[in-house]
């Protein structure tokens, strides 16, 4: 009889059991009751955390890693600003140790910061303030990013302990979610890395460091230090061009002369001819293909092309063309060609109307002859 009744409250029994294992589970937590009341005011609270995509340092096929931007925050606050009337955000150098704010004993915040001993954090001493309601704290700072191609990155080195999933850390660009807290806490500094390639050439790039909190429970909060934003320099470009002309021919074609002193990162160059005094898409292509750079070491090189235009006034470009695919257009050269033109020695010949002079000429001569003959045999008589 007593198994049957063992047997009958045995559901009862183990909904209990589960009941308290999952009350100590929360207690361990150090949760208290105010945190557990507001855990189960919410107990249909959906968790809408995001996976962050783990990305790697970026990496450049074309040029170095460069930084748009970089603050360690040692000399001053890097620029960023508090958005909002919740102000929990705070630059300057952490104070351990002080749990100012905390409605339970909580693990210590970092010991120090990344590098040097200034961050931002949602508050230097303690835990960030609770809120009446749902609220965030935003720390801002907006970019010009049109000078900009991708590849291009934000990073950052952050430490975290927050109420997931009832308050988080978020990061926005441009008001778009980029990348979330998922875990209650971090154990050390960790690097973050977001793809900013998609805000390439955009001039108004604004980045939001939100920490949304609720009404009860309270963590040590969020900090942030080295934070950069990378992007691929692309090699310079130097081509120092000492001459460039187009020299028209006897036979009305043309030769396109350049020479260079210095080239830095050159491939090559075409050649390009209009009718426009003025650079513009009606210039015609010439080269078939582009003309190699011949520099060595990045000395310079002489270089000619030849052309057969036609008669008019044309005027020739030369476009450089530097190993990452950017283009430098010189000119114009201007040379003015005629129509190809001929002439031969085809003949002569003579008039007869015209033969009186020669034949004047003739009998003086024989006249002299016979004049300079009489006089000698008058002498030798």
């Amino acid at each position: 009889m007593q198994f049957k009744k063992l047997t009958k409250r045995l559901p009862a029994i183990l909904l209990a059991i589960l009941l308290l294992t999952v009350a100590m589970a929360v207690l361990a937590d150090g949760y208290t009751d105010a945190e557990l009341a507001e855990l189960a005011a919410d107990a249909d609270h959906i968790d809408t955390l995001i996976a962050p995509i783990p990305q790697e340092p970026i990496d450049c096929t074309v040029g170095q890693p460069t930084d748009f931007y970089f603050s360690d925050f040692e000399a001053n606050d890097g620029g960023w600003a508090v958005t909002t009337a919740y102000d929990e955000w705070e630059w300057g150098t952490i104070v351990p140790g002080v749990q100012d704010g905390c409605d339970t004993t909580r693990p210590n915040e970092p010991a120090g910061a990344h590098s040097g001993v200034n961050v931002w954090a949602t508050d230097l001493d303690g835990c960030y303030d609770n809120q009446p309601a749902t609220d965030s704290t935003v720390l801002s700072q907006s970019f010009d990013l049109s000078g900009l191609t991708a590849p291009i990155e934000l990073s950052w080195w952050n430490w975290y302990e927050v109420f997931v999933s009832f308050d988080k850390g978020e990061v926005y660009v441009d008001g778009n979610l980029v990348w979330e807290v998922t875990t209650t806490a971090a154990t050390d500094w960790t690097q973050e890395v977001v793809d900013l390639s998609a805000y390439a050439g955009d001039s108004d790039v604004t980045i939001d460091f939100s920490l949304t909190s609720t009404t009860v429970v309270n963590r040590m909060g969020w900090y942030l230090d080295d934070v950069a934003i990378t992007y691929c320099e692309e090699p310079p470009t130097a081509v120092e061009l000492t001459a460039f002309s187009a020299d028209v021919n006897p036979d009305g074609s043309v030769t396109v002369n350049w020479e260079t002193s210095a080239e830095v990162n050159s491939a090559g160059f075409n050649v390009y001819r209009s009718t426009s005094a003025n650079w513009d898409a009606t210039a015609t292509l010439l080269t078939p293909a582009l003309i190699a750079s011949q520099s060595a070491n990045g000395s310079g090189a002489s270089y000619s092309f030849a052309d057969a235009p036609g008669a008019g006034v044309w005027h020739y470009y030369l476009e450089e063309v530097d190993l990452s695919g950017a283009t430098h257009v010189y000119g114009p050269a201007t040379a003015v060609t005629q129509a190809p033109t001929s002439a031969a020695l085809t003949g002569l010949t003579g008039n007869a109307n015209n033969l009186t002079l020669p034949l004047v000429l003739a009998s003086l001569l024989i006249a002299t002859l016979v004049i300079g003959i009489t006089a000698y045999r008058r002498e030798d008589a």
